[in-house]
Order: structure tokens, then sequence, then C-alpha cells
């Protein structure tokens, strides 16, 4: 769809949870995503850590962002933490 000149910086939002790897879903939905939207990765800690490290050490191709990751956040009867890996374009 990113190939698509319809479906270009039509949106705002870009979310995932489950899906893949941070950096490989921006490289393939980057062009989705409209000037100063926002990315949202759902992730484990451990997960969030390693992918966050992974992009500032090997960026994927488009523009540079600051991805950050938020506190951590405990799931209710004990089903683990989970945070929030994100970037703004």
């Amino acid at each position: 769809m990113g190939h698509k000149p319809l479906f270009q910086k039509r949106f705002d939002l870009l979310t995932a949870r489950a899906v893949g790897e941070a950096a490989v879903i921006y490289a393939d939905a980057r062009r989705l995503l409209a000037d100063h939207g926002r990315w949202i990765f759902y992730k484990t800690p451990e997960q969030a850590e390693a992918e966050l490290a992974a992009l500032q050490k090997s960026p994927p191709p488009g523009p540079r962002l600051h991805w950050q990751l938020t506190r951590r956040e405990e799931l209710p009867d004990g089903a683990g933490a989970r945070v929030f890996l994100h970037a703004r374009s």
C-alpha cells in the first residue's frame, strides 16, 4: 500500500502489536504516515529494548526519528509487562 500514491501520507497514526519488528514495519509502512504523524508499537520491555538498540545502531531507510520507550506497565493477573516504543515523524 505504501507504494501507491493514493495511500501515501494519509495516516496520522500507525500502530502495531505482535506483528513484527519495528524496523521492518517502519521500512514497509513509512510512506503511509503523514508529516508529523506518530508510530506506536506495543512490546514487551525486552523486545522494545532490543528493537530500540537496533533502530539506533542501524536506522531503517527514511527520515531519522527519535525513538523512545514509555515506562514499564505491569499487566493484570501476572500476565507480564509491556511498554510502547514510539516516535514522531
